[in-house]
């Protein structure tokens, strides 16, 4: 009932004698030589889908692209709860409304179970197929409310499974190979009738019911334009109304269980007939949330007759929708699972406020420990601009002053420095928006991309040790280098190959005018401050992407990549 976020994350290890570089995106505690590593912040990241307990409304869980996470406090704080889990893409989760210590969790590797409140899960996939297939990629659960042992997962393939024995054994109920399935409903007043919602990439999408427990399914499209659905869901004291969206068709309802359907899209935009978000009131039905991406959200209480926009913080062009559900005790109480975290509404949508901590989910992309004063660090992130923590990582701040341009008001990080000698200045590249500079520990930030062609993909920045006015900087587009603190910047392509992305730059620091560059075509070597560059690829099998270059801290001499074909060393 969400859509799913693909998220491309790039892992790079490189091991040394002396050291270990770990790149971990996700909060996950991971244990390396026995030190153990914890999420020290700062918060946010997407979340797929949003559960409230049926019984206590304070308990809440999540699932994200990293996994299930837990509240008890109506989404104030959130602990990590996915032990067990060995896919951290989380796409639906639902509890047992009987015994509600059970739960199932839908993942890009199947289906887990935990009895003991998210604890610990285990996988329950057979009869679901390859774990590395569409067939086991799950989008969506449902579970009978009266025997819920018996639960219905769609995937990523557009196959239908039904099991029985609480997941123990799964058994294909549907399948059509031209679709994938995004959402399922169980009618609460008839369980044996569940209706799936099915992205068609021909004929075969739209809405499909079954009236025997998933035996036997029927196409239910008549009055249906666009046939591929993204969000189903059902009224729960008329079920046989039901609320569909189409992808760039809007909101349809049928109040004849599925037999006939009627577009109800009176006050919405056009960006709002791409609804990727639908929530039903389970005490008022006639009034629903919808979310769209670069839309906002909107709301009706007529039923779907009328939609209005709700102006409020979710309101812009920025938030990205992918689940919304209301407190089933409480109604003026709104859940909203976004790209932006988990955010709620004690005022019918009217104001919302984030409820993210503890939920670590910013990617990080580059990390800078204040060299004299070690309890400041800063972060840069794919994104989400710049942090800054004074207490070890406790806590983080926001370092936004000066972003004002609005493409890149929270920028993709690619790479931070700090001048070594003068210590309060530090530099930011970015990708796509150049390099900016703070003169006050980055509290304030300015352009400083005189010189550069317009919006460079900037992947590396390295400061002269013993000269820090003099910097280098790697591009989409060659070489740079500053010799006036960045004030001015000119190309220095001379000997590198011609239309190649400059991705590490490491500068020798017992001779800095001794440079090394990791390209899209090998690596360059410069023993004139970047002047001039030789090609260094003897003996790499491929000269291609370099994804890490480092220098062996004790020797100069020695340096070690990473790239396609494995490590190499000097």
């Amino acid at each position: 009932m969400h859509r799913v976020t693909p998220v491309l994350t790039t892992l790079i290890a490189l091991l040394l004698g002396l050291m270990a570089i770990v790149i971990n995106t996700g909060p996950s505690l991971a244990t390396i030589n026995d030190t153990t590593w914890e999420s020290i912040g700062p918060e946010g990241g997407p979340a797929n889908v949003v559960v409230v307990h049926p019984t206590t409304s304070s308990t809440l869980f999540a699932g994200t692209n990293a996994g299930v996470f837990k509240s008890t406090d109506g989404g104030t704080t959130w602990e990590y709860a996915s032990n067990g889990l060995t896919s951290s893409n989380v796409e639906d989760v639902v509890i047992n409304p009987i015994t509600t210590t059970t739960l199932y969790a839908g993942t890009g590797r199947g289906v887990f179970k935990s009895v003991n409140d998210g604890a610990n899960w285990v996988a329950v996939n057979t009869g679901l197929g390859n774990p590395n297939s569409g067939t086991s990629q799950i989008n969506s659960l449902a579970i009978n409310p009266t025997a819920p042992d018996t639960l219905y997962a769609g995937t990523w393939s557009g196959a239908l499974y039904k099991t029985t024995d609480g997941g123990e054994t799964w058994n294909e109920v549907y399948n059509k190979s031209n679709t994938q399935s995004w959402g399922i409903v169980v009618d609460p007043a008839t369980p044996s009738t569940i209706y799936a919602a099915m992205w068609g990439f021909g004929i075969d999408g739209g809405v499909v019911k079954s009236t025997d427990g998933g035996a036997t399914w029927n196409q239910m499209n008549t009055g249906l334009g666009n046939i591929s659905a993204k969000v189903l869901v059902i009224d729960p004291t008329q079920t046989d109304t039901l609320y569909v969206s189409l992808n760039g068709e809007g909101i349809y309802k049928t109040t004849d269980s599925g037999a006939n359907w009627t577009q109800i899209n009176s006050g919405l935009g056009t960006l709002a007939r791409y609804a990727t978000a639908l929530a039903i009131d389970p005490q008022a039905p006639d009034t629903l949330y919808l979310g769209a991406p670069d839309d906002g959200l909107y709301k009706t209480s007529d039923g779907g007759a009328t939609w209005s926009k709700i102006d409020n913080s979710l309101n812009n062009s920025t938030v990205d929708f992918e689940y919304l559900v209301v407190d089933p005790t409480t109604s003026a109480t709104v859940y909203a699972g976004l790209a932006l975290g988990v955010h709620k509404s004690t005022d019918s949508g009217a104001t919302w406020a984030a409820m993210n901590s503890g939920l670590n989910n910013i990617s990080v992309t580059e990390i800078q420990i204040h060299p004299s004063i070690t309890s400041t660090l800063y972060i840069g992130t794919s994104g989400n601009g710049l942090y800054k923590s004074e207490n070890s990582g406790a806590t983080w701040n926001p370092l936004t002053g000066g972003f004002e341009n609005p493409a890149a008001s929270d920028p993709f990080i690619t790479a931070l420095s700090i001048d070594p000698i003068s210590q309060t200045i530090l530099y930011a590249a970015t990708s796509g928006h150049g390099i900016f500079k703070s003169m006050d520990s980055g509290d304030n930030w300015v352009a400083a991309s005189n010189g550069l062609p317009f919006n460079p993909f900037v992947q590396s920045l390295a400061i002269d040790p013993v000269t820090p006015s003099t910097l280098y900087i790697g591009a989409n587009t060659g070489v740079y280098t500053s010799t006036n603190a960045g004030d001015n910047w000119s190309l220095a392509n001379n000997g590198l190959p011609t239309n190649t992305w400059v991705y590490q730059l490491v500068i020798d620091p017992t001779t800095p005018g001794t440079i090394y560059a990791g390209t899209g075509k090998g690596v360059y070597k410069s023993t004139d401050s970047g002047a001039s560059w030789t090609e260094k690829n003897m003996g790499l099998l491929f000269a291609t992407t370099i994804s890490a270059l480092v220098m062996d801290p004790t020797d100069p001499s020695i340096l070690y990549l990473g790239y396609y074909a494995g490590v190499y060393k000097t």
